[in-house]
């Protein structure tokens, strides 16, 4: 019996922007999305929840380096992660 009031909950680890992302990242949100799309094919209501972390001064110092603010810098990398 499908209990449809059944809530699942999957959470990613952050993805740091200071570098294009590498197939880490992909493995780990592939799985979480196979998990998420399973759950919900049976009828629970799915929460995912996934995300970039954009601070800190490894990210300040690699953007700097690019010649970039940090924010349009890592704007421009969460692109190619998510």
């Amino acid at each position: 019996m499908i209990d449809k009031n059944k809530k699942f909950y999957i959470t990613t680890s952050i993805a740091y922007t200071n570098a294009p992302p590498h197939i880490g990242f992909a493995l780990e949100l592939v799985q979480a999305d196979a998990l998420a799309r399973y759950h919900k094919s049976l009828g629970e209501d799915v929460f995912f929840l996934t995300g970039t972390d954009e601070h800190g001064i490894k990210i300040s110092k690699t953007a700097e380096g690019a010649g970039k603010e940090p924010q349009k810098f890592v704007d421009e990398l969460a692109i190619t992660i998510l």
